[in-house]
């Protein structure tokens, strides 16, 4: 009996292949962990091997899937980087409204949110074998630490609005000391934003109505953004040779040793809170770490730094609105009118185009 000769199938036809027998048989795969965070994410790749799968509810294409066209992908991954973009924003927005919940010292609130962030880095970075960056990170870890402080005392001392609208002004100086620091071009449209800004700041230290104790806490929260920037800049220059989860690990390491340091010296009590203290801590490190600034860090991938400072403007006015749903805080009409000017001057200043040599292209 003859048996038929075997069908070979066109060069030109797509033939489903298992993924996962791909990733069985390959011997130089990697797992998600060695893929998650990496500079050399394409954005036609599948995020399950970019996002670790705890964070990844939604795939927009697959490479290996009959159905799957190219207007498709792009729609869905359209609608993929919307809603991140949206998460990311609104876990920002919870963290002042949290700090309110929380009935703990901001020393004590800083050293737990910190701590409860580190398993997830740490864990991270061994997995994939990532070098430490001590001393680079250490910089960027003192920082961050006096930012927490700095900021976390803020929102105990003024108002949500006032404290998440000055510490988002540190976008606006960043851009202002790359000059100075990094020897980029500054261009006028920024000098007239950081003009309108100002005026905007001034209404709002002088318009919140709480006096001295109020105004300190403006203040703070403008030490906060300074802060940040600091913290910014030490980050560009450590990111150099090192991993991502590392790199985090050891600058959160290094913040919470500081503050650690910090609460000893001055004696302020750390534990024996009571259970909600503790979930507020946990819910700090988990939303606005987490997802808040893991999700942007994600979304560099996709957008420019400009565009996604655009869209962390609306963090103060997503703040007011939660803290005044949640513990009816309703700002002053000053504060509103200096926070919009305020956001009109950010907005200017960021909004003006980057120079075309020397930009650094890691993120």
């Amino acid at each position: 009996m003859t048996m038929p000769p075997r069908r070979s199938w066109p060069l030109t036809s797509r033939v489903p292949t298992p993924v996962s027998s791909d990733r069985r048989s390959a011997p130089n795969s990697k797992r998600w962990w060695e893929n998650y965070g990496t500079s050399g994410f394409r954005p036609s790749a599948s995020l399950h091997e970019a996002f670790p799968p705890l964070l990844v509810v939604f795939r927009p294409g697959s490479e290996g899937s009959e159905m799957s066209s190219e207007p498709h992908e792009g729609r869905a991954m359209r609608i993929w980087i919307g809603c991140v973009l949206c998460a990311a924003l609104l876990a920002l927005s919870v963290s002042a409204p949290l700090v309110r919940v929380a009935r703990a010292p901001a020393l004590a609130i800083v050293l737990w949110r910190l701590l409860f962030a580190l398993p997830y880095f740490c864990a991270l970075a061994f997995l994939r074998r990532e070098r430490w960056p001590l001393w680079q990170g250490g910089w960027a870890g003192l920082f961050l630490a006096f930012h927490l402080i700095s900021w976390i005392t803020a929102v105990q001392r003024t108002s949500i609005a006032s404290a998440t609208l000055l510490v988002t002004t540190g976008t606006l100086w960043s851009a202002l000391l790359s000059r100075p620091l990094l020897g980029e071009r500054v261009e006028r449209r920024l000098w007239g934003g950081l003009v309108v800004a100002f005026l905007g700041i001034g209404i709002v230290v002088t318009g919140g109505g709480g006096g001295a104790h109020h105004v300190s806490g403006d203040l703070l929260a403008l030490l906060g953004a300074f802060c940040w920037v600091g913290y910014l800049f030490s980050g560009r220059r450590a990111r150099g040779g090192s991993g991502f989860f590392a790199y985090v690990a050891t600058v959160y390491l290094t913040a919470a040793a500081v503050t650690a340091l910090v609460i000893a010296k001055m004696g302020t009590p750390w534990r024996g809170f009571d259970r909600v203290t503790w979930i507020a801590c946990a819910a700090l490190a988990f939303f606005p770490t987490l997802l808040g600034h893991g999700g942007l860090n994600y979304l560099l991938r996709f957008k420019g730094p400009v565009e996604l400072g655009l869209w962390i403007l609306s963090e103060p006015l997503l703040a007011s609105l939660i803290g005044w749903i949640v513990l009816g805080e309703v700002p002053t009409l000053r504060v509103i009118a200096g926070g919009i000017l305020t956001l009109l001057g950010i907005g200017l200043g960021i909004s003006a185009p980057p120079p075309e040599e020397g930009m650094d292209e890691t993120r």
